[in-house]
């Protein structure tokens, strides 16, 4: 009699393959919500560090105007990433890049310089610009997976500038 018993215990014991089957399920239910929150933490955390190289180019920027002898904004990137590392206005770890698709890396940032032509009428181009007045910075919203609509900005990007306020600026992207 106990060894009937035994032999019936040890048949009943395993998982069928419902219940194989329904763990299965459940386990691909959780990775599929787990790798869509990641892929959204993982946006957010590159969207916020896109916005800290924007900021740092504008600051940057501000620097170089209070201390550049002309107090014009510098007309390119290179101007701050090229700096002697002494200055106020060196800039590091950000690129240029123009920005039609999502770059490589958060810290790629569209460099424009606004100025004036010195006459009355804005700039034609970024080569008519004779003093660059202010800097718009673009970066890459990794959560709308398009260029910002909501650049940074530093000093005078649009509007009239100059003696008596009548030079019209206008921005350009300058380049690298």
């Amino acid at each position: 009699m106990i060894l009937n018993n035994i032999k019936t215990r040890q048949k009943d014991s395993g998982f069928t393959i419902v219940e194989l089957l329904v763990v299965i399920v459940v386990i691909g239910i959780l990775a599929a919500v787990t790798l869509i929150s990641y892929a959204g933490i993982t946006a957010r955390a590159n969207l916020s560090s896109a916005q800290a190289s924007a900021n740092a180019v504008v600051a940057k920027a501000a620097n170089y105007s209070t201390d550049s002898a002309s107090t014009t904004y510098p007309a390119t990137l290179t101007a701050l990433t090229g700096a002697a590392a002494t200055t106020s206005y060196y800039l590091s770890g950000v690129t240029y890049g123009a920005l039609g698709s999502q770059p490589a890396s958060p810290s790629v940032i569209q460099f424009q310089s606004c100025g004036t032509s010195g006459a009355v009428a804005a700039p034609g181009s970024y080569l008519a610009i004779t003093a660059t007045t202010g800097v718009k910075i673009y970066y890459w919203d990794y959560t709308t997976n398009l260029l910002t609509t909501s650049p940074y900005t530093a000093g005078v990007i649009s509007g009239l500038a100059g003696p008596s306020g009548t030079w019209n600026v206008a921005c350009f992207v300058s380049g690298s």
